[in-house]
């Protein structure tokens, strides 16, 4: 058992040994490697080697030594590559018509967690997460554009057959509205690292400089905030009920003028009876 380490150790020792090769031009390895950094930062251990004309097995783990020593430098530090609005979200509600049962027949997929959400993939838009309260978030991918989010859940809901009236329709993608977003604003020198996060709870917004991810940029974190979502909600529901009662206060007054005329009428004096409709009467 104790065997294998020793060999490994060796051919890591090895690797390391065949590190100070120099090529034709002089340069070592090591040079070689960050140059080609400095052209693509990006590139793997794997296609550096096949540049290099170098064996993948013995200068690999080198390399890729080489290329994170290399990331911890201040004026070499980059991040994993991002679009300029990334983390796209959105939110809408569900009308109640909709038979929730028969999403698991037509594509959707029951989570494994306690809340019991369901969720629709589309490889080409994202995803879609329904939970049992009604509500909807939708997932976008880039480009992140309202257009694609409403194509999204045409795709999980009237393709689907889960809605089938274009009115409904129309009238759910209406209600479709921004959750939040990462927007980035690129700037032309490295920005020290900073977090302003004192309007997340009043504003949903966060503002941090030169992170790991972009470390050039301004980044903005915006999200509707969940009191303001809610209190809307509140005001939705009373507003229904005023609306309600209003209705039910109009029906209940024409009722009673309805009441009232007919009242009147009864209580009016008759006409005299001649005696042409004195013979008329049976």
């Amino acid at each position: 058992m104790t065997e294998k380490p020793r060999e490994n150790a060796k051919i890591l020792k090895n690797s390391y040994d065949k590190s100070s090769k120099t090529f034709e031009s002089g340069e070592s390895i090591a040079q070689r490697v960050y140059s080609l950094l400095d052209k693509s930062p990006y590139s793997t251990p794997k296609s550096i080697c096949s540049q290099l004309k170098l064996s993948y097995e013995t200068h690999g783990n080198y390399i890729g030594v080489l290329k994170s020593r290399r990331k911890s430098y201040y004026q070499f530090e980059l991040g994993s590559k991002c679009s300029n609005l990334h983390h796209a979200r959105a939110f809408c509600y569900v009308p109640k018509s909709v038979d929730r049962d028969r999403a698991l027949e037509v594509g959707w997929i029951r989570s494994k967690s306690r809340n019991r959400f369901l969720v629709f993939k589309d490889s080409e838009f994202g995803r879609v997460v329904w939970f049992e309260t009604g509500r909807v978030n939708v997932m976008i991918k880039r480009p992140q554009q309202m257009g694609r989010v409403k194509q999204l859940l045409c795709k999980a809901f009237y393709e689907s057959g889960l809605i089938y009236d274009p009115k409904v329709l129309d009238a759910f993608l209406a209600r479709v509205y921004w959750k939040g977003a990462h927007e980035v604003h690129e700037c032309s020198e490295r920005l020290p690292y900073k977090v302003i996060d004192n309007y997340v709870e009043s504003h949903g917004i966060r503002i941090v400089l030169g992170d790991r991810s972009h470390p050039k940029a301004v980044e903005v974190q915006w999200c509707y905030p969940d009191w303001i979502e809610r209190h809307e909600l509140k005001e939705n529901y009373t507003l229904k009920a005023l609306e309600n009662s209003s209705k039910g206060i109009v029906q209940n007054s024409e009722a009673i003028q309805q009441f009232n005329e007919l009242m009147k009428d009864l209580s009016s004096p008759r006409k005299s009876i001649s005696s042409q409709d004195r013979l008329m009467v049976v």
